[in-house]
């Protein structure tokens, strides 16, 4: 795949907060207490309902951690940025530029692949573990609520969230592969010198 259209993908990535925030929307509120369209908590036995108000905590937590990387669609941009400035940096022969950007990609704190593979690891940890709880909740709920509530429930659009989600998790990673396989084609030249 050709750098420029990575970059194109990079740039149509969906914003992790809006897939975020559409999953507690539907979700999250609807299974808190308190809420006047759809209160789960005062349809189940106080067990149970316990149980799931651990598992949302949990799964809030763990939405607050996938949001703080956050930063990995920008990282992504701004490598794709500077692996086309290398490309071009290295037709027009400029070799200290071209250095310079190899080195900022392997070295810079913020744009290293190696911090970014440890971020995107740490985000599908959290997406799995969110997933999970997911899928406890649910179950829980199709056990004890009344099927007409459950329909309800299952009718809002938080599966889909959680899809996109997991979708965009899976698009970052295949995105920094192919980043991080333009930057050893770009850098053959250069090996000894970072």
């Amino acid at each position: 795949m050709e750098l420029k259209e990575v970059k194109r993908e990079v740039e149509n990535l969906p914003e992790l907060k809006t897939l975020l925030q559409g999953f507690k929307k539907n979700w999250i509120k609807p299974l808190k207490s308190g809420n006047n369209q759809f209160s789960v908590p005062h349809k189940i036995p106080l067990n149970k309902s316990s149980q799931i108000d651990h598992y949302l905590k949990g799964m809030q937590k763990n939405m607050e951690k996938i949001s703080e990387l956050q930063s990995i669609k920008e990282r992504l941009n701004t490598y794709a940025r500077y692996l086309i400035e290398l490309k071009l940096a290295s037709l027009n022969g400029d070799s200290n530029k071209s250095k310079r950007i190899i080195n900022n990609l392997v070295y810079d704190p913020f744009l290293s692949i190696k911090g970014m593979i440890s971020d995107l690891s740490e985000m599908d940890s959290y997406i799995k573990s969110l997933t999970d709880s997911y899928n406890l909740v649910l179950d829980l709920l199709n056990k004890e609520l009344l099927l007409e509530d459950y329909l309800h429930l299952i009718n809002l659009d938080h599966k889909n969230y959680l899809n996109s989600l997991q979708r965009l998790q899976l698009r970052q990673k295949e995105l920094t592969k192919k980043l991080g396989y333009h930057l050893l084609e770009s850098a053959k030249g250069y090996g000894k010198h970072f």
